[in-house]
């Protein structure tokens, strides 16, 4: 899922397609139970509003657009143009903003990590309203088109590398694991160090800037200078 939001979406949907990642299974099985169930399952048992379905449909219509033939269509043209990016930083947001709502709402607030991370989405997302951030955004998705192939290797390491309770189980759960964050941030900071490398040779000097741009956005939206020092160690090598 990183080699995939850092490289094909582009940093738009960064960092909804990571903590969204984090509960895939529980919500693919959840989103399974709601359909069956009809429109009501989808909106949790008995109307409870902190039922876990909430968390499916507040990402719902992220996903279905990532399975859609517009999809395939932005994977496979060699430039991102401004209607696609704008339809991903709405889809993008409007997830984010359902999201913390529903954090808000039905997370403790002890469980600081789910806060940090939801509100560093929606901080993520502030990108979109920048007026000058859409040539950059173009560059940056070319580039990760050119190194693809690495960016599927690093994303497979990383993947290898994650702590075990990182995916499956149930959304609610995932949403309540400890140093959540932590992980995130860690790994972002190991895919940096995989793929950065080869970003000057094979896409251009002037996209090594961007590039760290953009990662740079998602430590300081994550607050991730409060956990880097901390990363487990098969996170940090």
């Amino acid at each position: 899922m990183a080699k995939f939001a850092l490289g094909t979406l582009g940093v738009v949907s960064c960092a909804v397609v990571l903590v969204a990642s984090q509960e895939s299974e529980g919500m693919g099985s959840t989103m399974g139970g709601g359909m069956m169930g009809g429109p009501e399952g989808m909106m949790g048992h008995g109307g409870d509003p902190c039922d876990q379905g909430g968390i499916v449909m507040c990402f719902l219509p992220f996903m279905s657009w990532a399975m859609s033939g517009a999809a395939q269509q932005f994977t496979t043209e060699s430039d991102i143009t401004l209607p696609q990016f704008n339809q991903i930083c709405q889809l993008s947001k409007t997830a984010a903003t359902c999201f913390q709502a529903f954090t808000d709402r039905c997370i403790p607030q002890t469980y600081a990590d789910v806060h940090v991370g939801t509100s560093g989405i929606v901080k993520m997302l502030e990108l979109c309203n920048e007026p000058e951030i859409f040539p950059k955004v173009q560059k940056y998705v070319a580039c990760g088109r050119k190194i693809n192939d690495t960016l599927e290797r690093c994303g497979n390491s990383v993947k290898e590398s994650m702590p075990k309770d990182v995916t499956g189980g149930e959304p609610m759960a995932a949403l309540q694991r400890q140093n959540a964050v932590r992980d995130l941030c860690c790994v972002a900071k190991k895919f940096e160090k995989c793929y950065m490398p080869e970003v000057s040779g094979r896409c251009g000097a002037e996209a090594v800037p961007i590039n760290q741009e953009f990662l740079n956005r998602v430590y300081a939206s994550f607050q991730c200078a409060n956990h880097l020092t901390n990363c487990p160690a098969a996170l940090s090598t």
